[in-house]
């Protein structure tokens, strides 16, 4: 998901990943051919950044486009999977995954430098955020414990991403990674935890946050910002098949369970593949989440 009226989804195909683009709300799609397997996406105006991976060999890869998206780029390295991006101007874009690692670009993306790193396997990010205080950006993810649970991990960058600390994180959620993260306007900052946990923070540089803890306690995997106030949390319990769509109409006060389903029955903004057996639909709300309509998306095979 993108904040505003343009809108991104990828579903990987039997043959090719395929990025599927709306203009109009979700009303109608449609499909675009990339090179690469799509982790997330983000841009800036006409600006779009696919990071992922090459579907032959599975080695980290992006795809730029600065016409919004008629034209793509060849393959660009990445030095890790991403599992997060925010794009701060055309050229300047910061991303953050798997070995515990930052990374950014400065030349829209044709070529990329870890910015940080802690060569630890077992060390995830999976969410970077950039607040309203030029240069200052958090990364949410997860560690190991010397006993083999999930400690949450949260750092934090003062200087546009050349040096990072921990950033004191106070709640009572060891056990379960930090999943999911968007900055709304206001800006209002969502944050959330595998849980099913989020977390608000409303300060301009994001230093003081609050926990609430949502109806439906599953594995938290993506938010989206929509519109001035509106928020989407997507949750899926694995192995249970549970899936659900938390919403939010004034920044992320009051929660309710827009959409749930068992089995892959929904389609929710997720980056994880949940098994060669998923086969899931996109619905789209006007209304808030109170009325749902599934979206016919005739040329993908597997949705």
């Amino acid at each position: 998901f993108q904040p505003g009226r343009q809108r991104w989804r990828t579903r990987r195909s039997a043959s090719y990943p395929v990025l599927w683009t709306t203009v109009n709300s979700g009303d109608t799609w449609r499909a675009t051919t990339i090179s690469v397997g799509c982790r997330t996406v983000c841009s800036f105006g006409s600006s779009l950044f696919v990071l992922g991976f090459d579907t032959k060999a599975f080695k980290p890869r992006a795809v730029v486009s600065h016409d919004s998206g008629a034209t793509w780029s060849d393959p660009i390295k990445l030095p890790s999977l991403m599992s997060s991006c925010v794009a701060i101007t055309t050229s300047q874009i910061f991303a953050a995954g798997e070995n515990g690692q930052v990374a950014g670009s400065t030349d829209g993306g044709a070529t990329w430098t870890t910015l940080y790193e802690t060569f630890h396997n077992s060390e995830n990010f999976h969410a970077i955020l950039a607040t309203g205080t030029p240069g200052r950006l958090l990364a949410f993810g997860n560690q190991y414990d010397n006993v083999g649970q999930f400690v949450p991990e949260v750092i934090v960058s003062e200087d546009g991403g050349s040096s990072w600390t921990n950033f004191t994180w106070t709640f009572n959620n060891e056990g379960f990674q930090m999943s999911a993260a968007a900055r709304c306007p206001g800006p209002t900052y969502i944050a959330a935890d595998g849980d099913g946990n989020a977390y608000v923070s409303r300060d301009r540089d994001a230093t003081k946050w609050s926990q609430q803890r949502l109806g439906f306690t599953e594995d938290i995997q993506a938010a989206a910002c929509i519109g001035d106030s509106e928020v989407w949390l997507s949750e899926y319990a694995l192995g249970s098949g549970v899936v659900a769509i938390q919403v939010s109409s004034d920044s992320g006060r009051m929660w309710f369970i827009a959409f749930s389903a068992n089995g892959s029955a929904v389609w929710a903004p997720s980056t994880t593949n949940h098994g060669d057996g998923d086969r899931s639909r996109l619905l789209v709300t006007f209304n808030g989440g109170s009325k749902w309509h599934p979206v016919n998306l005739d040329r993908c095979p597997l949705c």
